[in-house]
């Protein structure tokens, strides 16, 4: 593969050098001329990465760092938002790297001229010591104005294919490689004079970041492999002194890079989300295309789901204003985000059950990047988007939890009449074994079945929490098969799969009643509040399960610092919670 590539502005910017050729010349020839090696003090600085994107003012002044965002459907249930962004880390530089840098051979070169015409005048190897390059050789130069090229010994001089200097960088040295340029006017006086150079990384970086909504293990391992191996070059070539162009050659195949993730945090960040980034950076040559490569895990899981072999291809870089894609560049630093999000199924308008990319909310983009794409479960496109009006809590039940609590957010009374202390349903749970509740699903009975009732009477018509989630109203008509459909004050049981489907609970712990479980919080908050619902509130909602005559079963959602938990247990009728409704659909 042969690629030629203008170079960015950065590269130019950084490659500026001069220098002339009469080294082996007399003292008599050398008159009137500066010996560079004894008149000019070389300083040498190495710039971190990023660098030049900073120069224009404070981070904060500057547009966002995002360059290319792309939800991916990964087939398996989950969906993965690939953010690339620069890496702003900043590099820590320890004294075993900074001896590295001093134990480098270093190569100066000096051009002058002028565009499209240079001359290479002088050349010559030294060493770098306590930020100072030395020549190794006397180097005599006439006062003008030159271009001055400094570079380590991981880029080899050759000739380019337009017969000017260059300088080549293979991927194997794209971690070491350093180079520097300036322009400056050689004076006869004053002894000594002072040139600096900033030396860029020449070769460029990533480093993958994982979030989720479940805490990441430490046994998740993945590796960079090639998925379009003619948009990764092997090595590529620099015209000196700035030339304006970069061949890129060869392809990297086979690419096979292991990438190892230490364990997120147990709890939370401030957006509700689990992160960790990878403990390896990931070198490459400019010119790189990171369209070009794929994420393949080896190992862990997510969501209870196994992910090796499961991978991700990552996107192209994208300028937000014009919306072109560019390539990875000299001295530049990405972290590529992949946001792991459970693909969690709605309820529509219409009946049928579908993912967020058939709603409005979806995350496709049509090829300009900006107008939005519907499509089903199945793929195919849609020429509107689908209306979500709750979440399925279980498939194989027919039971959707809706997006906002019923009467306005507010809480009420399960029982507000007079009398308050009696049976309400046709049973209750007070003299069976409590873990009976978990398996109560007649909360559609309980709240509009005649047979559901103690006394005969419908009570989604006559007793409080039943009437607050009868009238719930979702925002939107219903139609198709959900036509004549009523939401319902839920069951325990029907609780039970919010626990298991929304958070994903574990079935195997709910062997007794009166218990706090684990509650993965930021999941169900994203299952509601990613299609415009609310967020399960912190505190109690009623269930239609009546635990006696003055009690019914409630569960308590408790945020904490250290751990969310759901409590299951009962309230007594006349005191205030929450109302969620239900549907079901089937």
């Amino acid at each position: 593969m042969k690629t030629k590539i203008i170079l960015s502005a950065a590269l130019l910017a950084l490659m500026t050098a001069c220098s002339s050729n009469d080294n082996a010349k007399t003292d008599n020839d050398n008159k009137g001329k500066v010996d560079i090696a004894q008149g000019i003090e070389f300083k040498v600085n190495v710039k971190d990465f990023n660098a030049e994107k900073e120069y224009a003012g404070t981070r904060a002044a500057q547009k966002p760092d995002i360059i290319s965002r792309k939800t991916v459907d990964l087939g398996n249930n989950l969906l993965a938002e690939v953010t690339v962004q620069r890496d702003t880390t900043k590099t820590q530089r320890p004294a075993t790297a900074t001896r590295a840098l001093d134990n480098d051979t270093y190569t100066m070169l000096v051009f002058k001229g002028s565009f499209p015409s240079y001359t290479l005048e002088a050349q010559c190897t030294g060493t770098l010591k306590d930020g100072k390059f030395t020549p190794g050789t006397r180097v005599y130069l006439d006062p003008g104005k030159y271009i001055f090229v400094l570079h380590n010994s991981r880029l080899t001089k050759v000739t380019t294919s337009y017969g000017t200097p260059g300088l080549k960088l293979t991927r194997e040295n794209a971690d070491k490689a350093l180079i520097g340029q300036t322009e400056y006017t050689v004076t006869a006086t004053p002894d000594p004079q002072y040139v600096d150079f900033e030396m860029s990384h020449v070769g460029c970086r990533m480093r993958i970041k994982l979030t989720g909504w479940m805490p990441i293990q430490a046994s998740t391992t993945a590796s960079l492999q090639a998925y379009n191996t003619n948009l990764l070059p092997k090595d590529c070539t620099f015209e000196l002194p700035y030339g304006g162009d970069k061949l890129n050659d060869g392809e990297l195949n086979p690419l096979n890079e292991p990438l190892t993730f230490p364990a997120s945090a147990t709890t939370p960040d401030a957006n509700g989300t689990y992160t960790t980034q990878s403990n390896e950076y990931l070198y490459f040559v400019p010119g790189t295309d990171m369209e070009g490569f794929k994420l393949t895990f080896t190992g862990g899981q997510i969501y209870k789901k196994n992910m090796a072999g499961v991978s991700v291809n990552l996107i192209s870089l994208v300028d937000p204003d014009i919306h072109s894609a560019h390539v990875m560049d000299i001295n530049e630093s990405y972290l590529v985000n992949i946001n792991l999000k459970y693909n969690f199924l709605y309820l529509m308008s219409d009946g049928t059950t579908d993912f967020i990319n058939s709603t409005q909310y979806t995350a496709l983009r049509a090829s300009d990047g900006k107008t939005k794409r519907y499509v089903d479960k199945q793929g195919n496109p849609l020429a509107t988007p689908k209306v979500p009006i709750a979440v399925v809590a279980s498939q194989s039940k027919g039971i959707a939890i809706a997006l906002k609590d019923a009467n306005g957010g507010n809480t009420c009374e399960w029982d507000n009449r007079v009398v308050w202390n009696k049976q309400v349903n046709y049973k209750m749970f007070n003299s069976v074994p409590t873990t009976d509740m978990f398996n109560d699903m007649e909360g559609y009975k309980y709240s509009w079945e005649i047979s559901g009732s103690s006394d005969g009477m419908v009570n989604a018509l006559d007793v409080m929490a039943y009437w607050r989630a009868g009238e719930y109203l979702p925002g939107v008509s219903l139609t198709g098969s959900l036509t004549g459909k009523k939401w319902h004050l839920p069951s325990i049981g029907e609780w039970k799969y919010v626990y298991t489907a929304l958070s994903l609970g574990d079935a195997s712990l709910l062997t007794a009643y009166f218990i706090n479980h684990p509650w993965n919080k930021p999941m169900p908050d994203l299952a509601f509040t990613q299609v415009g619902g609310t967020a399960l509130a912190n505190g109690t909602y009623w269930s239609s399960t009546e635990y006696s005559t003055s009690h019914a079963g409630v569960v308590s959602f408790i945020d904490s610092p250290v751990k969310n938990s759901l409590w299951w247990t009962t309230y007594a009728k006349n005191t205030q919670a929450n109302v969620r409704p239900f549907i079901k659909y089937q």
